[in-house]
């Protein structure tokens, strides 16, 4: 009983070896795959860089005064010592923006009052959020250290000319 074998061939533990030809196509594909990936890294990183450098830069928020009114107004006079006393109050109507893409939270500040460089009134401002592009409206009221600004004898002039007497100031730390 034997079977005679018809040309088999063994079988092989190797694959068949590759050409040259072969071998450059596969690094020509490899290198353009590198190649793509690489281009599609670098153009999501510049996207994203200019994204940082422009939209999302981080800007401070604005604050405006929007209305002055006079709350309440105490004056006194004492004959023994002779002295003046002054007691005043404003409504302040400020509003924040924040033009910011992300939100802001600003810590409990104040804002002041100045008359020529000396502070004369101030008012607390209470900690608070913003969210983007928006504009929060805040109700205040300032304290007016009277007794400074009666002492300082510039003022008097500055009244009786129109000149613009104060300047407000306000400082804040925010966080986005």
């Amino acid at each position: 009983m034997d079977i005679e074998k018809k040309d088999e061939q063994p079988l092989r533990s190797s694959p068949l070896p590759h050409t040259d030809e072969s071998r450059k196509r596969k690094r020509r594909s490899c290198i353009i795959c590198c190649a793509s990936v690489t281009g599609v890294i670098l153009t999501i990183l510049l996207v994203l860089l200019i994204l940082g450098l422009t939209v999302f830069k981080a800007k401070k928020p604005v604050m405006t005064v929007n209305s002055v009114a006079l709350q309440d107004l105490n004056v006194s006079f004492h004959t023994f010592p002779v002295r003046v006393s002054l007691n005043l109050s404003l409504d302040l109507g400020i509003s924040i923006e924040n033009p910011n893409k992300v939100g802001v939270k600003y810590q409990p500040s104040s804002a002041s009052l100045l008359y020529r460089g000396n502070e004369v009134g101030q008012v607390p401002i209470p900690a608070g959020e913003i969210g983007s592009d928006d504009t929060r409206e805040l109700n205040l009221t300032v304290t007016v250290f009277a007794d400074r600004l009666l002492s300082d004898s510039d003022m008097y002039r500055d009244l009786l000319s129109g000149r613009r007497i104060a300047n407000q100031t306000c400082n804040y730390q925010n966080s986005l």
